[in-house]
């Protein structure tokens, strides 16, 4: 940086911009409501020596926030990974055996322990289900090979991380987003495919942010151990290019790659050689500081109950549509999991950059992620998922002057209790914490954060058995919980997604009819799932009609 870029930034009152473990740190004002959001970020010549963006002249001062930034390879050209992995993605990449070689040149010396056996096998078995090898190595990997050389042309700030107990959002458009899945998958992420990556972030949150948490709160130093202590999941495609232990993960594994290829081929033709204008994606982290008094509130249940028995969630375009999360956002994508959570990123990609940029959600945070687009088709749930072809998005763009600029879709991201887990059990759901505990998480799915949002969205829930399976949920017991918070969130719709199962959908159509004769008070309704008791002789549904 230069001594008057130096010398500029002091009087603006920033501390210079410092660097470690893979990530940054600088200081930049928060945004006031009322501002204008921000473009998405432009190519610039030195791109990497522009400042965060800051308020307009106009706009009333803030006091200063804290915030940690993602910084991609390519920032210091003399830095001695990014010249490694500059010279492996420079040269002629022909076939499978010189991309294995790449990307383990590129891992530097942690690639020393690296097993790409799994990514060796797609290359010759599995690949040209989704594309012809030829074409691949010829036009698709040299542009996403470009799209990491020239990451500096392509991001023009570095990425902020949006953090525990911190509403926030980012915005990028899709040949940015399609820049850092490139990143990830030629497993360049800095710190991101670390052991114990995964591990750490309390639950609950609340030392580290959560009610009451002040935005200015972080600490401008962080070691890598506290980053990855924090709860930022892995991002790197490594553990799908690993063999796995199992044969069926095996399958597995190149299902999910097809998915991702799909992705990459279907971004190179439309952004690079249709040359279609990209269309944004924001991504806005919600910490909800006050929630409603769930057994005083005494706003009417207006919101419509609709039931699908058929249907899927994805289908339904311009509503909110509820991934039912991992805390770490996209839970097993580029593992062993693969259900509701992991096929959505699978057939949405761009979902990716959530997982990127998110820390682990606490109790009382969800996220949104606004604009994706769909890629693939699948069959199949779980071990029997299956890569079927691509999918040509017909999603139209939201209305609006600045809206438009956004595909109509928007994925809410809420992680619900696992009452299977070690030391929980089902029945506990049914106490007052856990009750709280989940309608108050679905509630800051739904609310989300106007202010940060850029794109007006349909007060439309499509939703189903969150938090059930092999989560323990109560699938009566919770759809009438998300009701509820639909419902205090002002949704003027939610539309309950069964997948095939006709009693659940018999019983609540049954439910919505008693409701909309009778519609009782949000709190009146809580308060009637309060008493149920899963030992009773009566469904959770049975209950609440006889109450109400």
């Amino acid at each position: 940086m230069s001594a008057a870029r130096r010398e500029q930034k002091q009087t603006d009152g920033l501390t210079p911009l410092t660097s470690f473990a893979g990530f940054s740190v600088s200081q930049k004002r928060k945004r006031d409501s009322e501002a204008t959001p921000p473009e998405p970020q432009a190519a610039a010549e030195s791109a990497w020596d522009v400042d965060m963006p800051m308020p307009d002249a106009g706009e009333p001062a803030a006091p200063p926030a804290i915030g940690l930034t993602l910084t991609l390879l390519g920032r210091d050209p003399t830095d001695a990974r990014w010249v490694i992995v500059k010279e492996a993605l420079s040269r002629p990449i022909a076939g499978g055996p010189e991309l294995v070689k790449a990307i383990t040149a590129c891992g530097g010396d942690a690639a020393q322990d690296w097993d790409l056996g799994m990514l060796e096998y797609y290359l010759e078995h599995g690949l040209e289900k989704v594309v012809k090898p030829g074409y691949f190595f010829e036009s698709v990997l040299p542009w996403m090979c470009s799209l990491v050389l020239d990451t500096h042309t392509h991001l023009r700030d570095p990425v902020p991380l949006l953090r525990q107990g911190v509403t926030g959002s980012w915005t990028c458009d899709e040949l940015q987003a399609a820049a850092l899945l490139a990143h990830c998958f030629f497993c360049v992420v800095p710190n991101r495919h670390a052991p114990g990556a995964r591990r750490g972030g309390k639950k609950g949150g609340k030392k580290k942010g959560g009610k009451g948490a002040k935005s200015g709160a972080r600490s401008a130093v962080a070691t890598e151990e506290e980053l990855l202590a924090g709860g930022f999941a892995n991002a790197n495609f490594l553990p799908l290019f690993t063999p796995p232990v199992a044969q069926v993960q095996a399958g597995l594994a190149v299902e999910k790659l097809h998915c991702f290829v799909q992705y990459f081929v279907s971004s190179y033709e439309r952004l690079a050689r249709a040359g279609t204008p990209p269309t944004r994606l924001q991504v806005i982290r919600t910490a909800v500081q006050d929630f409603p008094d769930w057994k005083a509130c005494t706003v009417p249940l207006q919101t419509r109950l609709s039931v699908d028995e058929s249907g899927c969630i994805e289908s339904k375009i311009g509503c909110l549509q509820v991934d039912f999360a991992n805390r770490y956002l996209g839970g097993g994508v580029i593992g062993n999991g693969c259900v509701q959570e992991e096929i959505r990123f699978l057939m949405t990609p761009g979902l990716m950059l959530a997982r990127l940029v998110c820390e682990c959600l606490s109790e009382e945070e969800a996220v949104r992620v606004i604009g994706c687009r769909q890629y693939s088709t699948y069959t199949g749930y779980s071990d029997t998922f299956c890569y079927v072809g691509p999918y040509d998005d017909p999603t139209p763009n939201v209305s609006g002057p600045k809206a438009s600029l956004y595909c109509n879709v928007c994925v809410v991201a809420a992680d619900a209790v696992n009452f299977n887990a070690y030391g929980m059990y089902p029945s506990k759901q049914f106490s007052g914490r856990f009750q709280k505990r989940e309608v108050n998480k679905m509630y800051a799915a739904v609310s989300g954060s106007p202010s940060e949002q850029e794109a007006p969205i349909s007060r439309t829930l499509a939703t189903g058995k969150w938090g059930c399976g092999v989560f323990g949920g109560d699938a009566e017991f919770k759809a009438l919980l998300q009701l509820c918070a639909a419902a205090a969130a002002g949704c003027e719709e939610l539309i309950f997604h069964t997948y095939g199962d006709i009693n659940l959908a018999a019983k609540l159509a049954l439910c919505r009819d008693h409701l909309a004769a009778n519609p009782p008070m949000i709190g009146e309704l809580y308060r009637a799932l309060s008493s149920y008791a899963h030992d009773s002789n009566q469904s959770a549904i049975e209950h609440v009609m006889k109450l109400l």
